[in-house]
């Protein structure tokens, strides 16, 4: 067993060295969102039907859910619906931008989320798996990992890479005798 020690100053400095880049947050919009899903039983007869119910309820959520008629929240009541989901969304094209894969990647998306106020009301916004209506809850601006979140990363990190040039080192000496 190799017993290599990390110490805190270590840490710090590499935590110093990498925060504007490994460490860097971007920039996110959080949303909250009301799905209308896509109904697919290949045994209902019905199927056509009551997706074309969906679709038309989607279409009237969304007129009766922006701010100058009845807001979100009434017209969740209303509608007898509820939140679907919250999610964080990136502007960059990074894992999925935090778009639920199941939607499949929509560049409306993440325009609707970055082109906004906060409280604003998407119009509807076909996906993959239904219509979805989102809300713009809170901006998150660009930020820095703690490095409190982030020590534990950093010293397995520092460990691998300490072990790596100890058995480097034993088998360059090695060669040498």
């Amino acid at each position: 067993e190799i017993d290599i020690a990390i110490d805190d100053s270590e840490i710090q400095e590499y935590y110093n060295q990498n925060a504007n880049g490994e460490f860097s947050i971007d920039e996110s919009m959080k949303l909250d969102y009301v799905l209308f899903k896509n109904i697919e039983d290949e045994n209902d007869s019905l199927e056509v039907i009551l997706n074309e119910d969906q679709r038309l309820k989607a279409i009237d959520f969304a007129l009766d859910a922006q701010l100058d008629i009845m807001g979100f929240d009434s017209a969740i009541d209303s509608y007898e619906l509820s939140i679907t989901d919250t999610i964080t969304v990136t502007e960059g094209f990074t894992n999925n931008s935090g778009i639920p894969l199941s939607m499949g990647y929509n560049r409306a998306i993440v325009r609707f989320a970055f082109d906004n106020d906060i409280n604003s009301v998407s119009e509807r916004i076909v996906t993959n798996n239904g219509i979805v209506v989102f809300r713009i809850l809170e901006e998150n601006s660009n930020s820095i990992e703690p490095l409190k979140n982030v020590k534990n990363v950093i010293k397995k990190e520092l460990l691998s890479e300490r072990k790596k040039e100890y058995i480097l080192n034993l088998m360059n000496n090695k060669k040498l005798s």
